[in-house]
């Protein structure tokens, strides 16, 4: 009986540190994720500026 016991608990705690590392992975992967689109609208604002950029230097010439 004792045993059972003691299997039923490892297995909850198994399964809790399982899901705390789905948890952190996916945690992880938004945080990437995050990170891309991050610098991708950072790259969409720096080509933005250097197009006006270099359209106000064409009028001015």
């Amino acid at each position: 009986m004792k045993s059972n016991l003691l299997q039923k608990s490892t297995v909850q705690m198994l399964n809790c540190s399982f899901d705390q590392r789905k948890q952190t992975q996916s945690s992880d992967l938004n945080n990437e994720q995050s990170r891309e689109l991050f610098k991708t609208e950072i790259y969409r604002a720096l080509e933005k500026y250097n197009n006006n950029k270099q359209e106000q230097s064409k009028e001015y010439k």
